[in-house]
């Protein structure tokens, strides 16, 4: 699966501990991450009923000599792993997407200083990643398992004791404008 799609904004004065606060630059990591998982929901529904119409479409023998392999919301192993895998990879671009633009030429020049870690925007992740599919915990109950297994791994404890009173701070803020990307409806 390409990851181009799900990647968020991601410029360098976004992720600047200079100009911004570490709380500003968590929140900007973490709201550009629940997009992100927001649209990997949403890809995943759309194939779900692409395949759907194309198999049914084939089976009734109306279709040609392809075969189109159908992906699902099955909780089979499979799948899990699949979406799982797809996550992990995603969070993993992302950070190095996040360090290549604090050392691009532009960044340098400017003075931009990103100080995050792979295991801070990795557990950012699977806590944004959580929250948004937990929304609908029966297609994706299996991944969320692997998800809350992953960020409360003892490699994660640190990122995990900063991180987490922040992102507490913003999930129970009031919300100034009217769509918060935690309230949407997918």
């Amino acid at each position: 699966m390409k990851t181009r799609f799900l990647r968020g904004k991601c410029h360098a004065l976004y992720f600047d501990c200079d100009m911004n606060s570490f709380q500003t630059v968590i929140l900007n990591i973490y709201e550009n991450l629940l997009c992100c998982a927001a649209r990997f929901h949403c890809h995943l529904v759309v194939q779900t009923k692409i395949t759907h119409i194309l198999s049914e479409k084939f089976v009734r023998g109306k279709g040609s000599l392809f075969h189109f392999p159908l992906v699902t919301f099955s909780p089979n192993l499979c799948c899990i792993h699949f979406q799982s895998d797809t996550i992990f990879s995603l969070l993993q671009y992302n950070y190095k997407l996040i360090r290549s633009r604090g050392l691009s030429q532009n960044a340098v020049s400017n003075g931009c200083k990103i100080s995050l870690t792979e295991e801070q925007v990795i557990w950012l992740g699977c806590h944004a990643f959580f929250v948004v599919l937990k929304r609908k915990q029966s297609r994706y109950k299996g991944v969320l398992v692997e998800l809350q297994r992953v960020s409360q791994g003892s490699q994660y404890t640190p990122a995990r004791n900063l991180l987490a009173p922040i992102v507490s701070s913003f999930l129970h803020a009031p919300v100034p404008s009217a769509v918060h990307p935690c309230k949407m409806k997918y």
